[in-house]
């Protein structure tokens, strides 16, 4: 029977010969040869398409959820005012009082030189709520002058604590203060910047994940190597922005958009009470 196979198989080879030249049997090999790499390369792009639409979606998800975090929210109910050129004598002799009956202020300069907008926000932080003073600068001389002038040297005294989120002297002074106050005595101010306290605050709390390749036994800082998503900054000198502290530590939205928005300061006192509190 096995010599009765191969006989069969012998003949069969001949046949094919006689039947196909050598030439036609290789491109008939070309081709097979051709539509295997093709099928081998449309899985592949398929395998590659379909990686690439789960990390779309993923993206997709991570920015969805940005956008479905809560508005901001203060700790305590607040006051606004706004001071410029019209407003009146009287509004600033009744801050001025209460300015004096408070220890504790929080401000925040905007500088803004594409718009041509520069400001200081001052929070009057007190027991059970806040006042928000919003003061404009106007070039040129104006009959506020004088009383403004009292609140910034009750608010920069020495006697009062002063929060703020950055160096003071990364701000431009001539939009900060007016003509006769003297920046000698802001130095002299107990002033305290949040924004570096609140960066050991939140490592401290927010350890890195187990599998994170920049965890290390003795240190907790910020690197290159970090792959956890919940610390976004990964060089150990980044600064954290308001936006970012308030996103990641109450998952909140402050939004960025609003020049005049009282929130800043705000943000900034609920971000001091976090890392205070025992």
């Amino acid at each position: 029977m096995l010599t009765m196979a191969c006989f069969n198989m012998d003949v069969y080879l001949q046949w094919i010969y006689m039947n196909y030249n050598p030439f036609i049997i290789l491109i008939i090999f070309t081709v097979v040869l051709s539509l295997w790499s093709n099928f081998y390369y449309i899985h592949k792009i398929k395998s590659l398409t379909q990686k690439l639409n789960k990390e779309f979606f993923k993206n997709n998800e991570i920015k969805q959820n940005k956008i479905t975090l809560s508005d901001f929210m203060p700790f305590k109910p607040y006051q606004s005012f706004y001071i410029n050129q019209a407003t009146s004598p009287i509004t600033l002799d009744e801050l001025i009082i209460e300015a004096k009956r408070t220890y504790k202020f929080t401000i925040y300069p905007y500088d803004d030189m594409l718009l041509d907008v520069h400001y200081l926000q001052i929070e009057l932080v007190q027991q059970s709520s806040s006042i928000i003073i919003t003061i404009e600068f106007f070039s040129g001389y104006n009959v506020l002058f004088p009383q403004i002038e009292e609140l910034f040297s009750i608010v920069f005294h020495a006697s009062k604590m002063i929060q703020i989120w950055g160096e003071l002297n990364t701000y431009r002074t001539e939009y900060l203060f007016y003509h006769n106050h003297n920046e000698d005595d802001t130095i002299k101010s107990h002033i305290v910047n949040i924004q570096p306290a609140f960066k050991r605050w939140y490592n401290r709390i927010f350890v890195h994940n187990a599998n994170c390749g920049q965890l290390l036994d003795f240190s907790n800082t910020d690197g290159p190597l970090c792959s956890c998503s919940h610390r976004p900054y990964k060089c150990r000198n980044d600064e954290w922005s308001i936006e970012d502290a308030i996103a990641y530590t109450f998952y909140e939205i402050l939004d960025d958009n609003k020049i005049y928005d009282p929130h800043r300061c705000l943000a900034i006192t609920k971000l001091s009470i976090a890392i205070h509190e025992k």
